[in-house]
């Protein structure tokens, strides 16, 4: 991840977009790691707001699980999405 990449979600934390229809809150954390070496790990993800929506049962159904997505995974339209939401 650039710095760029994770100041931007990072500046942002606790904020919603929506993408696809669907509303996400950004949540942005970090934590001190040892594997495979020590640092600063940085882990942004998309956490659905309303978990009782449509959508997100009809996944939840299909994974099998609560889910959130990662950040770092988003195709590139996504992303210029979110950055339209939060400028």
């Amino acid at each position: 991840m650039t710095d760029s990449f994770t100041d931007f979600f990072k500046k942002n934390n606790g904020k919603v977009v929506k993408l696809k229809g669907v509303a996400y809150k950004i949540k942005y954390s970090e934590h001190d790691a040892i594997y495979p070496y020590k640092h600063r790990a940085k882990s942004i993800s998309l956490d659905p707001v309303n978990k009782r929506s449509k959508e997100y049962l009809a996944t939840k159904r299909k994974l099998g699980d609560d889910w959130s997505i990662d950040a770092q995974s988003l195709s590139d339209e996504a992303l210029a999405e979110i950055w339209r939401q939060l400028k």
